[in-house]
């Protein structure tokens, strides 16, 4: 397990290394993003995340991205949801996020490779407050994190509110 895990991580580390050795004018484009990225305020993480996005088109079509057509990026990014039988979400999302700002970095208007919007999920975040929690008893707050799901606060607190004697 841990030998799969690093031979995982050391293709990750590799997979930009490649790129610049493999695909010509990837170190160029690659340190002028990284440039673009630290002069906005990005953390390394994102960076590094995006980098191996951008790595990984280029090496799938051994040229960088500025230089592909929208058809081309389409035609990959559809590869890429239909790599396994659960495709990843995320890994799809990023990649479409690494081109937008590596296009925003270069200024090439977002149009320029046709990607496809990704919609914001509207759904709020569930959260219950440890101080709620504490004035109620165990059934109430098990009834409390069902209710958040299905009903709206209003009627959870007349439901499940403090017990007066």
């Amino acid at each position: 397990m841990i030998k799969e895990n690093n031979k995982q991580l050391q293709e990750k580390q590799n997979l930009v290394d490649r790129a610049i050795w493999d695909v010509p004018g990837f170190e160029m484009m690659y340190r002028r993003f990284r440039r673009n990225l630290s002069v906005l305020g990005r953390s390394t993480g994102t960076f590094e995340g995006y980098g191996r996005h951008v790595a990984s088109i280029s090496l799938h079509f051994g040229r960088i991205p500025l230089v592909l057509t929208s058809d081309d990026v389409q035609k990959y990014l559809f590869e890429l949801q239909n790599r396994s039988e659960t495709p990843s979400q995320t890994c799809f999302k990023h990649t479409v996020y690494s081109l937008r700002f590596l296009l925003k970095s270069e200024g090439y208007p977002y149009d320029y490779l046709m990607l496809p919007k990704i919609s914001a999920e509207k759904r709020l975040p569930v959260v219950v407050a440890y101080g709620v929690l504490k004035f109620v008893n165990y059934g109430c707050a098990i009834w409390i994190l069902i209710a958040v799901y299905f009903s709206p606060l209003d009627t959870l607190f007349w439901q499940c509110g403090p017990k007066r004697k």
